[in-house]
């Protein structure tokens, strides 16, 4: 990857050990690390300090901040800045919603060092990556559809879920009504074609809302 300068980056997973082949990846292909983080509020509050930031790799879940909530700020904070997302979590909801907010690639965490390498090449030169989990047709398509928002309290009923609690408890535990934690369910069951709390479970373990 050749270029007059190098290409500003900063990586974003919950892993330091991924973190730092990303960024070797990075650095051995014309760019430069200006950091590296694991947690989500410091993302925001990084990228609020240097502005000069021209590519964020990214995971999905970070630390006490998701990407669900940092990909929204972050076009608050610098509209320009171009989004790859690197990431186990390719439910069609994680990619769905990232293309919607504005991401410019998404590749599978099994990619290897030449699929990264050209995906951030791609994203820098020609402002997207076509990859198998994201096509560029794909992201234009998903890009124009609204992807319904999961708030935080239903996000805390996921979690819930993934425990031992029965909907009573998490009633109890999350301050609110049976009747609103049994709307909770049946609006994640109409939304998203599932049908018992196992596929809850499933639901909120594969796009990375929820990690154990």
């Amino acid at each position: 990857m050749s270029s007059k300068s190098p290409i500003k980056v900063a990586v974003a997973h919950s892993s330091k050990l991924t973190n730092v082949a990303l960024s070797t990846i990075a650095s051995k292909n014309g760019c430069k690390v200006m950091f590296e983080v694991t947690s989500g509020r410091t993302l925001l509050t990084k990228l609020k300090q240097d502005k000069s930031i021209e590519i964020l790799i990214m995971d999905i879940p970070l630390k006490d901040l998701s990407a669900y909530v940092v990909i929204r700020e972050i076009k608050k904070i610098t509209p320009k800045l171009k989004v790859l997302v690197v990431s186990d979590y390719t439910h069609p909801y994680a990619i769905s919603y990232m293309a919607y907010h504005g991401i410019n690639g998404f590749l599978g965490s099994d990619a290897d060092e030449t699929s990264v390498a050209n995906a951030i090449k791609d994203v820098h030169v020609k402002g997207y990556h076509s990859s198998k989990t994201l096509g560029r047709r794909e992201m234009a398509e998903m890009a124009e559809i609204p992807v319904l928002q999961i708030t935080k309290k239903q996000i805390a009923f996921l979690e819930y879920c993934c425990t031992d609690m029965n909907y009573y408890e998490m009633a109890e535990k999350m301050k609110v009504s049976h009747r609103t934690v049994d709307w909770y369910r049946d609006l994640m069951f109409e939304r998203y074609n599932l049908t018992n709390r196992a596929d809850l479970v499933l639901f909120s373990l594969k796009t990375g809302l929820v990690t154990l």
